[in-house]
């Protein structure tokens, strides 16, 4: 079939968008003409604004006065807005339930395709995809591909486009901060979900025994970025826990914490020697650029959602209740009773195992 107009929802998190990008790419190379829209939450724009294989990009929270325009909620009138537009020939669903159905409905598609979700929601589509709980996620989206006959791509890129301004400003700001030959270790203590965090206190202690046992210099990193569900919460604020643990230090690390794009976010980590963080977007980032990186693991399910790259590793604490889901529980034990030292010791296997690699700094040309 011609599509000349695609709408894609990816109206959920920051990792899925790193794990539905190839999806994008083979959908552009197979359809270069067609007017291809995204629509993305705010915390993914830095990534997706930068994307090749779009035409357009729509994010609902910065449409919020329009949205109330048209209805007493954003998810509703932003579902009215894409009614407005011209009708589209090919919708292909990876947000969730219920804003998704209501822009399926909306968007008119001739042909509409999501994942099967057991409820009644899967009448509004034409094709629906079987989800597998122990299937990693990048592989559940690539199933969208084959019903729209195009092959699997074997080479997965970067979800990361940053500019030339970019390159130059953070290749600047490390010769300016760090000599050549320092071992620089990244850490980014934060997570959309607070229940998915390791105590600030913990890390602050890692940080310390890195630094003592390798000399490192270490890099802390964290969105300004809160989610509506955990606004009123203020351990929510990445800013703040940062600066929690910098406080801690017993050496002062280096703190972005709040500071640049994602884009640069990305360029930085791609001269460090090492990342540590939790199963969050970043961290999905961080693998894909081939950073050796170190995953901490609490309620989530590790065969869905660790990060994948040539040298990604995990530590989580095993317990029978774990994994319990993405949202996790007040009670947090798999990250509360995970230990210090336990996580230092996963630190040293992956530094370890990487001697030797040389992570890929941003050309000044960097690819699509």
């Amino acid at each position: 079939m011609d599509y000349k107009r695609i709408l894609i929802n990816g109206l959920n998190g920051m990792g899925d968008f790193v794990y539905y990008t190839p999806v994008l790419k083979a959908v552009r190379e197979r359809y270069p003409e067609a007017h291809i829209t995204l629509l993305n939450w705010l915390v993914t724009k830095d990534l997706a604004v930068n994307c090749p294989y779009i035409d357009e990009l729509l994010v609902p929270e910065e449409m919020r006065e329009q949205c109330l325009q048209h209805a007493s909620d954003v998810g509703t009138g932003f579902a009215k807005i894409i009614n407005l537009k011209e009708r589209y020939d090919l919708l292909l669903d990876f947000g969730c339930p219920p804003l998704s159905t209501l822009i399926t409905i909306a968007c008119r598609a001739r042909r509409r395709i999501s994942f099967k979700d057991g409820g009644s929601a899967g009448r509004f589509y034409t094709d629906l995809i079987e989800k597998n709980s122990h299937e990693h996620i990048i592989y559940q989206y690539l199933k969208f591909l084959p019903l729209l006959e195009i092959g699997i791509p074997g080479a997965i890129p970067p979800p990361v486009w940053p500019s030339e301004q970019d390159i130059k400003d953070v290749a600047a700001f490390m010769k300016m901060n760090f000599r050549p030959e320092e071992t620089l270790i990244g850490i980014h203590p934060g997570c959309g979900v607070v229940n998915r965090r390791w105590p600030p206190e913990k890390f602050a202690e890692l940080a310390d025994r890195l630094v003592e046992t390798y000399g490192a210099r270490i890099i802390l990193f964290g969105s300004r970025y809160i989610r509506t569900a955990e606004e009123d919460d203020s351990q929510a604020d990445e800013v703040m826990a940062a600066e929690k643990i910098s406080r801690l230090m017993k050496i002062k690390p280096v703190n972005l914490a709040g500071k640049g794009s994602m884009n640069q976010f990305a360029s930085v980590v791609s001269y460090l020697r090492f990342y540590i963080g939790h199963d969050t977007g970043p961290s999905h980032i961080a693998a894909a650029l081939n950073t050796p990186i170190l995953t901490i693991f609490g309620p989530a399910n590790p065969a869905l959602w660790q990060p994948l790259g040539r040298y990604s590793y995990i530590v989580r604490k095993e317990m029978d209740c774990a994994p319990c889901g993405a949202s996790g529980c007040e009670d947090n034990r798999c990250l509360k009773e995970l230990e210090v030292k336990e996580v230092f010791t996963a630190c040293q296997k992956v530094i370890k195992d990487t001697e030797g690699v040389t992570t890929q700094v941003f050309s000044l040309q960097p690819s699509a």
